[in-house]
């Protein structure tokens, strides 16, 4: 089947259509604004006073500005990465409202919390769960301690790392 290029021509104006593009890049700025703001909220907030202290005890002491990041995501993305060189990044196009968001820093919060307290070993399989079980629980991405759900996001999440694609 073959595509008319009087059809492909408006198929080609849709997509490329400048107002459209303008629109769209207006829409993600007023994300990242937004996310910048949930931040600031959140660095004022009594959850992120917990971790605070908490990584005081372990002479951490930076600006969350120091090591969470912001970027534009893929929808095939999930919608936060931490990195081992203590940052993360959140997706600031599937952020949904301020408590999605709030989940999300308690959760990478989590992360980083036991990367500084610990002498975390990366390949060891194990011991990657078993954070990534804390921070869900923690942060309650998985509603109520859902097994279900805790089960099936730390597969999704260990299987996209190098040394446990296939263990679990």
């Amino acid at each position: 089947m073959s595509v008319k290029p009087d059809e492909a021509l408006q198929k080609s104006d849709l997509i490329y259509n400048q107002k459209r593009l303008v629109m769209i890049s207006q829409a993600l700025h007023n994300m990242e604004i937004q996310a910048k703001t949930f931040l600031d909220e959140f660095e004022s907030s009594n959850d992120y006073k917990v971790y605070r202290i908490a990584f005081r005890q372990f002479q951490f002491s930076h600006k969350l500005k120091d090591f969470v990041k912001f970027q534009v995501c893929n929808l095939a993305d999930r919608e936060t990465s931490y990195y081992r060189a203590k940052q993360f990044t959140i997706c600031y196009n599937k952020i949904q409202n301020y408590d999605h968001f709030k989940k999300l820093m308690k959760y990478n919060l989590t992360l980083l919390y036991d990367e500084v307290r610990a002498n975390i070993n990366w390949s060891d399989c194990s011991q990657l769960a078993c954070m990534k079980i804390r921070g869900l629980n923690i942060s309650q991405l998985c509603k109520n301690g859902d097994k279900e759900c805790i089960r099936n996001e730390i597969l999704e999440q260990l299987e996209k790392t190098e040394t446990c694609k296939g263990v679990f």
